[in-house]
């Protein structure tokens, strides 16, 4: 049983090898590490083929600039495993998550597996939320990722049985993609088996955080999470309030980092059509029970007073992952 890992990689020289080397370092040792090289602009390309030269295990691609969902669905192009992980280049792999990920599916027979994950700061650490499960019913499985968020809608906590991509592709253009595959796969998985052991430690900089600087495609992050909710609503209904606070989440993020923008253009483009946004699904938000009043209040304090919002933001919903 052969695991391919996808790891694409873009101007990643400073964290590329720590990523590798935890690849490497699993105690289960059959599986093949894909390195897709996104059209760096730094060390990035020689060091994969460096990789390459020092394991038998490792296969670097090499591909023009196209964004993380092109170079994922290359690399599932190349795979030969019988499953498929996705590791960033930023990120790490915990020693024992791939024998931990053969062990359960000898017992249960998954064919999608969601571990757990640590998020690593500046300077702090902080385990998110999972739970040890199995599921056979599609509508439970979309329940406890959105309930729990160490087993959100991301690829890069999960592994997947490689059937499940011969329908699916990553979408390409867009970035928050991980949303749209990981629901087609839950959807279409027999069997989902999720951990709250964590299996991979996710690197977030205080840069990454909240003070990315807004660019117009991160509108993706609310217009996908919009899409989502419309899919909901017509394969099931009963989570309608889940992904309403999944577009709230997004909503404020995304608020916040126009916002902060020095672009007064960005400002009077972007700005109306969040507010937009929020006003037609006002009657969603409102029925759902999963957004807590201080959401509400930060929506509203957007809406009335953005520079006060951004403080809010900063204080209370900042260091929370959104």
């Amino acid at each position: 049983m052969l695991v391919s890992v996808i790891m694409p990689a873009y101007n990643t020289e400073r964290t590329l090898d720590r990523a590798v080397q935890s690849v490497l370092d699993q105690s289960f040792q059959d599986f093949e590490l894909i390195l897709v090289d996104d059209g760096s602009q730094d060390h990035t390309p020689e060091m994969c083929d460096q990789w390459v030269r020092k394991s038998s295990q490792i296969t670097a691609l090499h591909i023009e600039n196209s964004g993380p969902s092109v170079a994922r669905n290359r690399g599932i192009q190349e795979a030969k495993g019988d499953f498929i992980a996705f590791l960033d280049s930023d990120d790490t792999y915990e020693p024992g998550i791939l024998e931990r990920f053969k062990e359960t599916l000898d017992a249960e027979q998954m064919d999608l597996y969601i571990f757990n994950y640590e998020q690593v700061d500046e300077d702090s650490r902080q385990v998110a939320q999972a739970v040890d499960a199995i599921y056979t019913e599609a509508e439970e499985a979309v329940r406890a990722i959105y309930s729990y968020n160490g087993l959100d809608f991301y690829v890069w906590n999960k592994i997947f049985d490689r059937r499940l991509f011969e329908s699916i592709r990553f979408p390409e253009g867009k970035i928050y993609e991980d949303i749209y595959v990981s629901y087609q796969a839950v959807s279409h998985a027999k069997k989902v088996v999720t951990s709250c052991q964590v299996g991979v430690f996710y690197y977030a900089s205080s840069e990454s955080l909240v003070g990315e600087k807004f660019q117009p495609r991160q509108m993706d992050s609310v217009y996908e999470r919009e899409r989502q909710l419309e899919v909901m609503r017509q394969d099931f209904p009963r989570l309608v309030g889940l992904t309403a606070k999944k577009l709230m989440d997004g909503l404020l993020g995304t608020a916040y980092k126009l916002t902060c923008s020095p672009r007064t253009d960005y400002q009077a483009t972007y700005r109306p059509q969040l507010l937009a946004l929020a006003k037609k699904h006002r009657e969603d938000f409102k029925e759902s029970s999963a957004i807590r009043p201080p959401y509400r209040w930060a929506w509203w304090l957007y809406k009335c007073c953005p520079k006060v919002y951004v403080s809010l933001y900063e204080w209370y919903l900042g260091g929370r992952k959104v």
